[in-house]
């Protein structure tokens, strides 16, 4: 079974923007300052500003594009879109007050007022918007791949512990509370309606049979007393 999200052309296509962005966001600001050597000007201190910025945000950009194309996972997933809301903002609100009204060499290198950088910034803002928007389609993909029933199921597992515990990923002296939790937890991830794990169903299935046995304090202390008779169905 993979174990990656499958994206969409168009998303892999927003990724292949932002490793090409990164990279001219990389070497323009070099570009300017050979240029500025070549032809003796020296930068003030507000346009090397400006252009390290640039450089940082280009190095980011592309590290993270590469992660967004190839780890596939959430965390990555949101660090890509973080980039892109920095660079949104950073074109459209911080840098046009980096202008000088008069521009002269090699101030007129950046095209903070020209039409192809007005539309290279509403197409950053256009792919920021569509990642947020397919984020929340795609959340529930990128949880399918975490670590099965729970997140402390690492813990649990070096421990003694029954089961159904082990189902929802909690330790035997969890609270009603904690069970609860890790239960719809759970569920929004594996349930088959939105899951497109081939296992969904069964796994469903032992995480709404453990919730039922312990979120009963009854049928819980009968489970932690006959385990072995639970799991034969003689309970």
């Amino acid at each position: 079974m993979k174990n990656k999200v499958e994206y969409t052309e168009l998303l892999i296509s927003i990724g292949i923007f932002g490793f090409i962005n990164g990279i001219i966001l990389i070497f323009f600001p070099l570009f300017l300052r050979l240029s500025a050597i070549h032809h003796g000007i020296a930068l003030p201190l507000s346009l090397v500003t400006l252009l390290d910025t640039y450089l940082l945000l280009g190095i980011f950009l592309l590290l993270s594009s590469v992660l967004f194309l190839t780890v596939r996972k959430e965390v990555t997933y949101l660090m890509y879109t973080g980039m892109f809301a920095i660079l949104c903002i950073y074109q459209t609100i911080i840098l046009p007050h980096f202008a000088p009204s008069q521009p002269t060499f090699p101030e007129q290198m950046i095209p903070i007022q020209s039409y192809s950088f007005i539309f290279w910034s509403f197409i950053s803002w256009l792919i920021f918007g569509y990642l947020i928007y397919k984020y929340f389609n795609l959340k529930t993909e990128f949880r399918k791949y975490e670590k099965p029933y729970g997140h402390k199921r690492e813990k649990v597992e070096s421990e003694d512990v029954p089961y159904y515990y082990k189902v929802l990923g909690v330790s035997k002296d969890a609270s009603q509370e904690e069970i609860k939790r890790a239960y719809y937890r759970l569920v929004r991830i594996y349930h088959p309606d939105v899951s497109a794990d081939p296992e969904a169903r069964r796994k469903f299935e032992e995480i709404r049979k453990a919730y039922e046995v312990l979120s009963d304090p009854e049928k819980r202390a009968k489970y932690d007393k006959f385990e072995h008779a639970y799991r034969s169905g003689r309970y």
